[in-house]
Order: structure tokens, then sequence, then C-alpha cells
């Protein structure tokens, strides 16, 4: 039984999506990784 509601492209296209924001939120990580490293913790 298929419950596949959406075309194969769009749930394609979403998967990338998906993918490229979860690429993009490991960089964030690091990058407020690196930040808390070096001692920008975010305060005046």
């Amino acid at each position: 039984m298929n419950t596949n509601r959406l075309s194969k492209s769009l749930c394609e296209a979403l998967n990338d999506q998906m993918t490229k924001e979860a690429h993009a939120s490991q960089i964030y990580l690091s990058y407020a990784s690196w930040a808390d490293s070096q001692g920008y913790d975010g305060h005046c």
C-alpha cells in the first residue's frame, strides 16, 4: 500500500532542502563553538 502522497520530484526537492538546512545548522554550531572558545559569549 503506497501512502506517499508527494510526487517523486517534490519528495527529492524536500529531501535536498532538508539536507542543505542540516548542513547549514552544523556550520552555525561550529561558528558558535569557535566563538565560545575565543571568549565571545554574547555578553557585553
